[in-house]
């Protein structure tokens, strides 16, 4: 929402075509048009149906169902064009942005239809994430099929623009940080303390975002019957499917006192929860090259609440923990490793002070305020303007991917 209010602050108007969202948090924004009509909850069983059968296919299925279910995986590409292709294609608009690469393909088509320009907004290394061998390079071969024809290519860090630049051939691509906006307060909230009935000197390590396989979770809430910093609890912010296995994990270790969950809020309050915290927990592993060169949304969030960062030596993290001196880099690769890190990032109070005062400095710069007026210089280089097409030379047959 925030790169489609930076859009519109320079002229345009914005539509956000989407997937239909069983679980909105607050009202819907009155720009998103979300797909399907009447057969939308088909449509959104035909990806719950994807998902389901990619975790199902790594997890050793024998050879008889991965065959059976491939059929079903094995062309995204046509997947995510019959849900998105019946709303895109009545769309006239100067400009498409294909937000990550399932509806690039889309998008794509979708533009030259319109004789509109493309935009290719990549939040991730999407085939790059922990997936088979023949589904990265499925999705790498989708990548390389349409990110040529696009006029403009953004991503969310330096290391992750090299890459796409190396891989194929393109460029430049610009560099947008997924940060959040600026607030002027940044004051401590006893939030957690009231949900858990915590003593007021309690210390809280916070975890916020989604519970999601393949980032650490399990060893970080096993780190807990380690560490040694008295009156220090691990805050879980977040939902996800990690969350059933990762409370079995807190029982099965008895660790009820001093591990807790807490569901997802809206991001409109977002930050007065992660104000509460003392420092903020990214303890991601390089499993996979999407891993090793992200920043996730919740370092821009820890960094806006002035809350000192615990994270995995990642470059990309390092990259701005390091430039703004606002928390510390180290081995959470084990529950022992974790435990121990955490206790020594904890160790020294006036090393915990410079942090935070680094970071009431550091949120004045990695914040959406800068990076919107980024967006809004590129939108300027596409070399159109509100109301204008960008002459295109429309290609549907060719990339319909129904059409043989």
């Amino acid at each position: 929402m925030l790169m489609a209010d930076a859009i519109m602050a320079t002229g345009w108007n914005v539509s956000i075509v989407a997937m239909p969202s069983p679980h909105m948090v607050g009202q819907e924004d009155d720009r998103v048009i979300r797909i399907g009509g009447r057969k939308s909850a088909l449509r959104v069983g035909g990806v719950a149906i994807y998902r389901w059968l990619r975790q199902f296919l790594f997890e050793g299925a024998a050879s008889s169902f991965r065959h059976l279910g491939a059929r079903f995986v094995e062309d995204p590409e046509k997947l995510f064009f019959n849900l998105y292709s019946g709303a895109l294609s009545s769309m006239q608009a100067s400009v498409f942005v294909a937000i990550d690469l399932p509806v690039l393909s889309v998008t794509r088509w979708a533009a030259e239809r319109a004789g509109a320009a493309l935009i290719y907004d990549s939040h991730e290394l999407y085939s790059e994430q922990e997936l088979s061998a023949w589904e990265r390079r499925k999705w790498r071969q989708i990548e390389e099929k349409h990110i040529g024809a696009c006029d403009l290519i953004i991503t969310v860090n330096e290391s992750i623009a090299r890459e796409l630049e190396s891989r194929y051939s393109v460029g430049p691509v610009h560099v947008v940080y997924n940060a959040v906006r600026w607030k002027r307060e940044s004051s401590r909230s006893p939030v957690f303390h009231d949900a858990f009935g915590l003593p007021p000197g309690s210390k809280i390590a916070l975890y916020q975002g989604g519970l999601s396989p393949g980032r650490n979770l399990k060893a970080l809430i096993q780190a807990f019957e380690l560490v040694e910093t008295q009156d220090l609890h691990l805050v879980f912010l977040g939902d996800g499917e990690m969350l059933g296995r990762l409370k079995a994990t807190v029982d099965r270790h008895r660790l009820g006192c001093r591990v807790h969950f807490h569901p997802a809020v809206s991001q409109e309050v977002l930050l007065s929860y992660t104000t509460a915290a003392d420092i903020g927990v990214i303890p991601y592993q390089p499993t996979c090259l999407n891993n090793q060169l992200c920043t996730p949304n919740k370092l821009f969030e820890y960094v806006a609440a002035s809350l000192p960062i615990v994270s995995s030596d990642l470059p990309e993290i390092r990259r701005i923990v390091e430039t703004h001196d606002i928390g510390v880099l180290g081995d959470m690769s084990s529950p022992r490793a974790i435990a121990k890190f955490i206790d020594c990032a904890l160790s020294s109070p006036d090393r915990l002070q410079r942090w935070r005062s680094n970071l009431e400095s550091a949120r004045r710069i990695l914040c959406w305020e800068r990076e919107e007026a980024k967006i809004s210089g590129l939108f300027e280089t596409i070399g159109a303007v509100p109301g204008k097409d960008v002459p295109r030379t429309p290609q549907d047959r060719l990339l319909d991917p129904n059409h043989s």
